[in-house]
């Protein structure tokens, strides 16, 4: 394999510091792999014809080159994901891949501060913060948020939010009669928190309790996903009414 010759297209995209990584070592292939994945999908030629499971159901036979959407290592082993910022991927031989190409036209990122600041609804989080966002990495992926990163917010999530809306007059409000008063845990001093919750049912491995909180003073509203009854999930801040910045799970 080789590093691809169009890797310096991606340029001047939002991803220079991954860029110029791949571009210093371009042997890594794996690891290349997977951060061009970061950036966009990942076209891969195999050495010969393969067959694969996308999903535990569906499988591909005697395919000689796949589009993938994300790529991650785990230990020495390269897996590909059924879809971006998934949660869990399949097994793909290294030696068994050919060549690997970004496929340009399916760039995931902003071209301006002002686009990406469309994303947010200022009622939900200050202009400062959304500056300071545009120029931070993602904790999850590495790389400088893209639009993949807002996720929409599910059904359960618009209950929370629904209950969460008539208490919250806005991150730059004072006034704190419509939040609850809590003592700080040194017992010195209190604190005032507006929150909206769904608590999932347990039936199934999907069920979710939600959470969308803010904390007065605070220059954004939170956002949780967890699995029902335990303290792992998804976790974002509201960016609008319908969507939220995905910055980690656990």
């Amino acid at each position: 394999m080789v590093l691809p010759n169009t890797i310096p297209l991606l340029l001047g995209c939002g991803y220079d510091e991954t860029v110029s990584l791949m571009l210093s070592n371009p042997d890594e292939h794996g690891m290349n792999i997977v951060r061009l994945s970061k950036i966009c999908r990942v076209k891969i030629t195999f050495t010969q014809p393969i067959s694969f499971y996308l999903t535990s159901r569906k499988r591909l036979e005697n395919v000689t080159e796949y589009i993938f959407p994300d790529f991650f290592y785990q230990g020495d082993v390269l897996y590909f994901k059924v879809k971006r910022g998934g949660r869990s991927g399949l097994p793909i031989p290294l030696d068994r891949i050919k060549s690997y190409d970004p496929v340009i036209e399916s760039v995931d990122s902003f071209n301006s501060y002002e686009e990406f600041k469309k994303k947010f609804d200022l009622f939900f989080i200050t202009e400062e913060l959304i500056k300071q966002l545009y120029e931070e990495k993602s904790c999850q992926t590495g790389a400088r948020y893209r639009p993949s990163d807002f996720r929409p917010i599910s059904r359960a999530g618009k209950e929370a939010l629904r209950i969460f809306l008539p208490r919250f007059k806005g991150v730059n409000n004072t006034d704190n009669t419509t939040y609850s008063e809590y003592k700080c845990a040194d017992g010195n001093g209190t604190y005032y928190t507006c929150d909206g919750y769904y608590y999932g049912n347990g039936g199934s491995s999907t069920s979710r309790d939600i959470r969308v909180s803010h904390q007065m003073g605070f220059n954004r509203v939170h956002y949780s996903s967890e699995y029902h009854g335990c303290g792992n999930g998804r976790y974002g801040i509201i960016a609008t009414r319908s969507t939220y910045l995905w910055l980690e799970d656990d």
